[in-house]
């Protein structure tokens, strides 16, 4: 079974195939069982009544960890993956794309977003950092003088 995942900078939200959307949510509805449900809406069947006046800041889930090539892992924060759709509701911001869907997981740009990522087409790697914003910075307070070396030490 096909398991390639590629990034997309037009999709707004990771897309997965149904048998991996289905262990995600599997997982996810179980560590939040004691978070209150809301209906599920287009796109988003996991949803959660938001807390805080619609900051979505208060609601504790875990980060999503996902296991790359080489054992790598990518983690995911909560801004990453929960998404604000009004102010009483929050969802689990990745899309069913159904059982045949190619590639397996077609991470879109809100899962993208506050996280740096080089794309290096000479060595054929992909190096990535978990949410800017934990590190209290941002990709436009990136320094693009410095060298190949001290960038890696970013990832």
């Amino acid at each position: 079974m096909n398991t390639t995942t590629r990034i997309s900078t037009i999709d707004p939200f990771t897309i997965l195939r149904t048998d991996i959307y289905d262990h995600v949510v599997k997982r996810f509805t179980k560590l939040t069982k004691l978070i209150p449900r809301a209906g599920p809406v287009p796109l988003f069947s996991l949803c959660f009544k938001s807390f805080r006046n619609g900051n979505q800041s208060g609601l504790r889930v875990p980060d999503i960890d996902l296991n790359l090539q080489g054992g790598k892992k990518w983690t995911i924060s909560k801004a990453n993956f929960i998404k604000q759709i009004t102010k009483d509701m929050v969802c689990l911001a990745f899309v069913n794309g159904g059982a045949k869907s190619e590639p397996a997981i077609m991470i879109g740009t809100f899962q993208l977003e506050d996280n740096f990522i080089v794309f290096d087409l000479v060595n054929s790697t992909f190096g990535f950092s978990s949410w800017l914003l934990h590190k209290q910075t941002s990709c436009s307070n990136f320094n693009f003088t410095r060298t190949n070396r001290e960038e890696r030490n970013l990832f």
